[in-house]
């Protein structure tokens, strides 16, 4: 039986489909930081409650992609209350994990649960981070 770290190890590997259809985010690009995290919790509740892993893995990878590149310093708190620390630290992992791939390649796993992603331990998650910098360099 693979390990959580080798399915998602696997699944940094995948190449397949070579073009995947990414789903964007349900929020409007004129609204505030908080409201657009607001918006993606929705989306991330919706597709939890639809048992959909991808578009899961997807809404915490927008939601930390907001959190590292749109927000300031005093937005960050307020933002941060919008996440429970699960997800808090659910997203940092998974946006470092797909950061050098890409979010199309969150549309390629096929393994990958927002579970398996949490129970990593900080040396395994820092493993797959180097791996995906390898994997992305090699595809150059």
């Amino acid at each position: 039986m693979m390990t959580n770290y080798q399915l998602i190890l696997e699944d940094l590997q995948e190449e397949s489909p070579q073009n995947p259809s990414v789903i964007p985010p349900f929020y409007l690009d004129d609204m505030s930081t908080v409201q657009k995290l607001k918006t993606l919790n929705r989306q991330l509740r919706r597709a939890k409650s639809l048992s959909n892993r991808m578009e899961t893995l997807l809404s915490l990878w927008y939601i930390r992609s907001i959190l590292e590149t749109q927000v300031t310093t005093a937005e960050r708190t307020l933002c941060l209350r919008e996440l429970t620390g699960h997800y808090a630290t659910t997203s940092k992992r998974i946006y470092y994990l797909f950061e050098p791939l890409g979010v199309q390649q969150i549309m390629r796993t096929k393994h990958m649960t927002v579970t398996m992603v949490y129970k990593l331990t900080k040396a395994q998650h820092i493993k797959l981070v180097e791996e995906a910098l390898t994997i992305a360099g090699a595809r150059l």
